[in-house]
């Protein structure tokens, strides 16, 4: 009993030194008026953190920011419970005004990253360098949507024009490897980086696969499933695996 007494108080007390030093972390950061904050949401590093006028955070939200690291959500923004941001050392990420960022989501950024006014980014999503080391941009439009479980790997640049729909379970990938090399594993191959630009208006279907040094022109449409290995055309439907014109023109 002794012991179990002895367990309870060292947690309590790991408890209330943690969630002391995130209030203090908060109370150095710049808060808008009417935010609402509920509570615990943990605050760490150094960096510098900016909170919107009427924003709300969730509980468990957490936000890890690096040495000259900075983090900014613009008014009315909201950030669901479990949330995942953490800023390296010398990089950045802004968030425009009305912005959401989804349950569980994930959002590590090694350098200046911008997401413009009424984004969002439903839970569950993976957005971050999928190699160790790469430091690739993210800039997302405005009025864009990043559906559940979407994967976004930032190895390399990434832009996503204004007004783009992401379906669900998506994956973007901005790098490959070379698996011809002898006695390598194929998936251990030298590294091959390529970025990704979706253009304003387009509309990417669910469970689509975007592989590196891909186009998608304004309003084409990508069915669900697709796999796009190349350049698409604007106001084109392209689908299958690899993808493929369906349709020439969305407006005949």
């Amino acid at each position: 009993m002794l012991k179990v007494f002895s367990s309870l108080i060292k947690n309590f007390s790991k408890y209330l030194i943690r969630n002391t030093y995130w209030l203090l972390r908060l109370s150095q950061a710049k808060l808008g008026k009417g935010i609402n904050l509920n509570f615990p949401i943990i605050i760490e590093g150094r960096g510098k953190l900016e909170i919107g006028n009427n924003t709300v955070v969730e509980k468990r939200a957490c936000f890890k920011i690096g040495v000259r690291g900075f983090l900014l959500f613009g008014d009315e923004a909201v950030v669901e419970a479990k949330v995942d941001i953490r800023i390296a050392a010398n990089a950045s990420l802004s968030f425009g005004k009305n912005c959401g960022v989804g349950n569980a989501a994930r959002i590590f950024v090694n350098s200046d990253w911008h997401i413009d006014d009424h984004v969002k980014i439903a839970g569950d999503c993976a957005i971050f360098a999928r190699e160790p080391q790469m430091k690739g941009r993210l800039v997302i439009g405005s009025g864009s949507h990043i559906g559940d479980s979407t994967i976004i790997d930032v190895s390399d640049d990434i832009t996503i024009g204004s007004e783009v729909a992401l379906g669900p379970r998506c994956t973007l990938y901005t790098h490959d490897h070379d698996y011809m090399t002898d006695h390598v594993a194929a998936w251990k191959g030298p590294l091959k980086l390529g970025k990704i630009h979706i253009e304003d208006g387009a509309w990417i279907g669910s469970s689509v696969t975007i592989l590196p040094n891909v186009r998608i022109g304004k309003r084409a449409i990508v069915a669900a499933g697709a796999v796009v290995t190349k350049d698409v055309l604007p106001d084109v439907i392209v689908g299958g695996v690899p993808a493929k014109v369906i349709k020439q023109s969305i407006t005949k």
